[in-house]
């Protein structure tokens, strides 16, 4: 692997403050039924032909830090969805007494038990990216923002339009244009081996998910990459920081701000150069 799975410091962090400008309303129906989403709209007055599909850590698309994080883009021209990608059984923040991860990833918690794993994230994924590249949405690029659980799946998506490399069998559509990933979880080597458009990451110096070992193997997949197949690439070090600082970082203390704000303007540049 090129990143540990979760831990405890996935579920850790500070809450923000604010009023989230979107909403949360019914989005797509998947086998295992429907999902509701976080939808943040851009001003009318700004460029509406550019969506960010964010991909959220384990706290899904409830928590406040990602819907204010998916304003923050949503402001600077994008459509941003967030899906609900447990169907209802994110985790908590800071829930440490009352959730095992291993069971939670099983679907323990689950009223059907559905695991949190590729077979049934896939699909939800999957859907979304369809459905933002409808002909009905206007949308002409579509980019994908993963923050820890969900970097793995911004990975498993980002493989150009190759149908021969689609997670799942799912159809050519299925495909993010460019990516940002922070703080990555689960990512394999043989996915990101096969990452096929631009990938920008954020890295935290303390982090025992996304290691500086696992940061080191990733930029020598993803220069070969670059040399294989003309695959942009970027990984920034926040020093200072851990795991999480991108979307649950401490607000008041200035440096976990400065490398939150930090990110969020790293992944601003890079969609604005490889999605605009």
């Amino acid at each position: 692997m090129t990143s540990n799975p979760i831990s405890t410091c996935c579920i850790s962090g500070f809450k923000h403050e604010g009023t989230p400008s979107g909403r949360l309303e019914p989005w797509i129906e998947t086998q295992n039924g429907p999902v509701e989403a976080y939808i943040s709209k851009p001003p009318a007055n700004k460029d509406l032909k550019h969506g960010l599909l964010f991909i959220p850590d384990v706290i899904g698309p409830t928590s406040l830090n990602a819907q204010l994080l998916a304003d923050t883009f949503a402001s600077q021209g994008y459509t941003v969805v967030i899906p609900d990608l447990f169907h209802g059984d994110a985790i908590a923040m800071n829930n440490f007494a009352n959730t095992d991860l291993p069971k939670w990833l099983q679907g323990h918690y689950h009223p059907s038990h559905l695991p949190h794993t590729p077979e049934t994230v896939d699909p939800i994924v999957a859907g979304s990216i369809a459905k933002m590249r409808g002909a009905d949405t206007g949308l002409t690029k579509l980019g994908g923002l993963g923050y820890c659980f969900g970097a793995k799946y911004a990975v498993r998506f980002l493989r150009g339009d190759k149908s021969d490399t689609r997670p799942q069998g799912e159809s050519t559509t299925a495909h993010l244009d460019a990516a940002f990933i922070a703080h990555p979880s689960f990512v394999e080597e043989s996915e990101l081996s096969l990452v096929a458009a631009p990938l920008s990451i954020a890295a935290a110096e303390t982090d025992a998910i996304f290691t500086a070992a696992h940061r080191r193997r990733s930029e020598e997949i993803l220069a070969q990459r670059g040399i294989e197949e003309g695959v942009a690439w970027q990984i920034n070090l926040y020093g200072g920081v851990s795991h999480g600082f991108a979307v649950r970082g401490d607000r008041e203390d200035r440096r976990q701000r400065w490398a939150m704000e930090g990110a969020a303007r790293q992944a601003g540049e890079w969609f604005e150069v490889w999605l605009r």
